[in-house]
């Protein structure tokens, strides 16, 4: 049924938002302080700011990706509740 693949694709969508949130945690761990940095010491706001924007990017992938597969899940039972109406319509004229 077309809606089990709906749902089904909804599952992978939240399953990726999970990856990312994931990716987000591991990113914010790139993060070094000052002493860590040693001779980079430069680098260190430019690096932080990058670690902190490509975090923050993959926590807005994760909520998009989150958000994908619900709405995916809700269009299913649309269709679904819909379907069921309708059945119930044509067997009403008879």
């Amino acid at each position: 049924m077309a809606t089990d693949s709906l749902r089904n694709e909804a599952g992978v969508w939240i399953r990726e938002s999970d990856t990312l949130a994931s990716v987000s945690d591991s990113i914010g761990e790139l993060k070094f302080n000052r002493t860590e940095a040693g001779i980079f010491q430069i680098i260190v706001s430019a690096h932080s700011k990058v670690v902190e924007s490509a975090s923050a990017r993959c926590r807005e992938g994760a909520a998009a990706f989150t958000e994908t597969g619900l709405i995916l899940r809700k269009v299913a039972d649309i269709y679904d509740e819909e379907e069921r109406t309708q059945a119930d319509r044509l067997n009403n004229i008879w």
